[in-house]
């Protein structure tokens, strides 16, 4: 048997080593010891040479050898040599993770592409080119104030506009989506700076209905706090960019091509409607949410808040804290309320209209 060509070690944590096999596995930890075990048995397939190449550092016994081995089969972290090469790269499989229904997902960990990526990801040239394109995008702005009149050249873009809106509805959800790859590309490409292992992205559904892209990265496993917040800030920073980059081609070419223009200033209000989201500290899982999480130090601050009032309120213990807590879990579950409200009451009106 030999190690899965689709296992991927996510990180380690003290003397622990976080793997996972390939997009659809469960997280799987083992210690250092463990796992330098069960590689030595890939390559030796003999328990009683393995109990003696280890012999004169610990003490393990063919039971114990055994109990290893099966744990590492059962997790698919030894397969024979058929099994992985059977596994692909891209495999459709819905699954719910999440607000996602995951349909469509791919991996590229371990692969020629995840190694060109990092290469790029690690140079100064795509690190420093942020600090030099958003001043330059900001200030092109600034001296050109014409391109700022936003509002004006949207109305005389709808009026330019030689054809049925109902006909812009997929090739606007089509730029949505395109937008939605360029702010997961912010999160995975620092996430590759940072020595972030794992490579798989995926579409599916947001709440049940709308086409997204997604990456799966594992941010907490990065070491520096300075660099996860970073990573977090990654799709929030490609967002900024992207936006400024429409402002301007939409300035310059909304009379010569209304249709372009049109579709540009709707993915423009899809980056402003997704930032309101993305950016509440209070709605869990979003950007705003880790970020904040990362500044206090606590990662799990959602079911932390949540236990900490009901902990005080069955002690009558009512502290600045609790205070605190009481104020972020109030608005956290405002935020989850409002966020399904904001798309499920358009969807009953589009409905209710159809049928009636």
């Amino acid at each position: 048997m030999i190690i899965n060509k689709n296992l991927i070690i996510l990180g380690n944590i003290d003397d622990r080593i976080i793997l996972k096999i390939g997009s659809y596995g469960d997280i799987i930890t083992l210690s250092e010891i463990e796992y330098d075990i069960i590689t030595v048995f890939s390559k030796l397939e003999n328990t009683d040479l393995v109990i003696d190449y280890y012999k004169d550092s610990i003490v393990i016994d063919e039971n114990t050898l055994s109990q290893l081995i099966k744990i590492a089969v059962n997790n698919n972290i030894l397969v024979s040599e058929n099994e992985t090469n059977s596994l692909n790269s891209i495999s459709i499989r819905p699954k719910l993770n999440n607000k996602i229904i995951e349909i469509l997902n791919i991996n590229i960990s371990n692969t020629t592409i995840e190694k060109k990526i990092e290469k790029f990801s690690k140079t100064n040239l795509f690190f420093y080119s942020f600090f030099i394109l958003i001043p330059f995008l900001l200030i092109f702005i600034i001296l050109n104030k014409n391109v700022l009149n936003i509002k004006e050249q949207y109305l005389n873009t709808l009026y330019n506009i030689p054809y049925n809106f109902s006909y812009l509805i997929l090739p606007t959800f089509f730029l949505f989506f395109i937008s939605i790859f360029i702010h997961e590309l912010g999160h995975y490409l620092l996430y590759k700076r940072f020595n972030g292992k794992s490579s798989m992205f995926g579409v599916g559904l947001l709440f049940f209905f709308i086409p997204v892209f997604y990456n799966r990265i594992y941010p907490s496993l990065i070491v520096d706090k300075k660099n996860r917040i970073l990573i977090y800030l990654g799709g929030i920073i490609f967002d900024f960019i992207s936006s400024l980059i429409i402002i301007i081609i939409s300035a310059y070419i909304y009379n010569s091509f209304p249709i372009i223009t049109f579709l540009l200033y709707n993915v423009l209000l899809s980056i402003l409607f997704r930032a309101i989201f993305n950016l509440n500290f209070f709605l869990i899982n979003t950007d705003g949410y880790n970020i904040f999480s990362e500044l206090i130090s606590n990662k799990n601050l959602f079911n932390y808040s949540k236990e900490y009032v009901i902990k005080s309120f069955k002690e009558n213990s009512y502290n600045l804290r609790f205070f605190l807590y009481l104020f972020f879990s109030i608005f956290s579950y405002l935020s989850i309320l409002f966020s399904w409200l904001f798309f499920l009451i358009p969807l009953f009106f589009y409905v209710y209209k159809k049928i009636i």
